[in-house]
């Protein structure tokens, strides 16, 4: 997915964002982390958590986000929000199984805190296992594929045009443009442009959401050269 000019553009970060929304409702950042939440229970339930353990477990990574103290532990120029999403989630899943284990034992166990999560300086990412990266990144691009179609697809029922629903005729059923004709009632042609244009559009909501959680356009670019396998179907 090559990166045009228009792409490049940061009026904001993610940290300005989640700056602002805290001193906006809390509604407003509740539906700011909202859209991280996914990827946490996922990967929490791909290391054997419990449904109702990874809610809380989630929450708990989303909350201590939101919190004005993370600011002061956490440089946020030192990592990509992303990766540092996933170190606050190892974090987290750490010291609930620590405490397990301490109930179990009747004893106590030491945490790592969130001031320990800057480069260098990061014993949980030190031991991290690169297929628990590569899962995360997984579940991460899932969600994001995830939003853009639900964004295309609203988009086009507001407009009142089918190219949302070629978009996902075309590459989620894998039917033929003279397929995806007939499902729409409509000439080749025309299934054509929408398959054409429901995918330049897909791109761009897709580009737009990776955009959302980069500070610069360097990790803008370097998040679509990591992420870009995991949508193409490719080997990482």
């Amino acid at each position: 997915m090559q990166v045009t000019n228009s792409d490049r553009r940061f009026p904001t970060t993610i940290w300005d964002d989640i700056s602002s929304a805290r001193k906006g409702s809390s509604r407003e950042l509740d539906l700011l982390l909202a859209r991280y939440r996914s990827p946490i229970i996922g990967f929490l339930r791909w290391k054997n958590v419990r449904m109702e353990e990874a809610e809380d477990l989630a929450q708990e990574v989303l909350i201590r986000i939101s919190t004005p103290g993370f600011f002061e532990k956490v440089d946020p120029a030192k990592g990509r929000f992303r990766s540092l999403l996933l170190g606050v989630t190892r974090n987290v899943l750490s010291e609930s199984l620590r405490r397990d284990r301490a109930e179990r034992r009747g004893g106590g166990g030491q945490v790592v805190h969130e001031g320990d999560l800057s480069d260098g300086a990061i014993p949980l990412h030190e031991k991290a296992v690169a297929s628990e990266d590569r899962m995360f990144d997984q579940l991460w691009v899932s969600e994001l594929v995830d939003r853009a179609l639900r964004e295309l697809e609203e988009d086009s029922a507001a407009r009142g045009t089918s190219e949302g629903a070629a978009f996902r005729l075309k590459y989620l059923e894998d039917l033929t443009q003279e397929e995806v004709a007939v499902r729409l009632g409509c000439p080749v042609f025309s299934a054509k442009n929408y398959i054409y244009y429901g995918k330049l559009k897909f791109k761009q909501k897709l580009l737009s959401s990776i955009r959302a959680y980069c500070s610069t356009p360097e990790e803008f670019e370097i998040e679509v050269k990591r992420l870009a396998p995991f949508w193409k179907g490719e080997e990482a």
